[in-house]
């Protein structure tokens, strides 16, 4: 399973793959609604996603929506190619 690395901890994120691929975006209300985990902590985890470059932060009025880019592009385009992540930032740093 893979995990995040938030606040210094790594924290398994399966459950939030499911409600991200669910549409391309997400509120943090989704992850709260789902069960997951709290509103402050689904809050941390979708910042630390946007923060890495998966995600895009956006507020519309006073909510802020987690934009999945990616799979927005996939299901808008009629090639359907992913575009595949680099490394994070530190790996091609070092």
């Amino acid at each position: 399973m893979y995990a995040l690395g938030v606040c210094g901890r790594q924290v398994r994120i399966g459950w939030l793959v499911d409600v991200l691929f669910q549409q391309p975006y997400c509120r943090i209300a989704n992850v709260v609604d789902a069960g997951i985990v709290e509103r402050q902590a689904a809050s941390r985890y979708l910042k630390a996603l946007a923060g890495i470059g998966v995600l895009r932060e956006e507020t519309v009025g006073r909510e802020k929506l987690f934009v999945h880019e990616k799979l927005l592009a996939l299901l808008t385009s009629e090639e359907h190619v992913w575009e595949r992540y680099g490394p994070p930032d530190s790996a091609r740093d070092g």
